[in-house]
């Protein structure tokens, strides 16, 4: 298994793991405070800018769900989410889970 990683010029190139048969990796994420996508896409979340993850979330059970993870790879998370291919995503969530609220972390 070949892994590449560029972590905002941290690390660059590539590299092999010791056993490709096996690999686990742990990762901790900081995630923002769920927003509405519009206040994403008017440039309302300040992490945008510095943000590799970000997730379609929704309150189930008085707790946050994550019902979609996804990587920006060399642009932001609000133009990602504006993309056609994400608005279907999200208009697909909203038709299987009515009654929920889709945001974004």
């Amino acid at each position: 298994m070949r892994l590449y990683a560029e972590v905002g010029g941290v690390i660059e190139g590539s590299f092999e793991t010791a056993w490709p048969e096996y690999f686990d990796l742990v990762a901790d994420v900081e995630w923002t405070q769920p927003v509405p996508h519009a206040l994403l896409f008017e440039d309302g979340v300040q992490a945008d800018r510095t943000a590799y993850f970000y997730s379609i979330v929704a309150r189930v059970k008085q707790h946050w769900w994550p019902f979609y993870i996804g990587m920006v790879f060399y642009q932001y998370a609000s133009v990602r989410n504006q993309q056609p291919d994400h608005r279907d995503r999200l208009l697909k969530l909203q038709n299987s889970n009515p009654g929920l609220t889709f945001v974004v972390a």
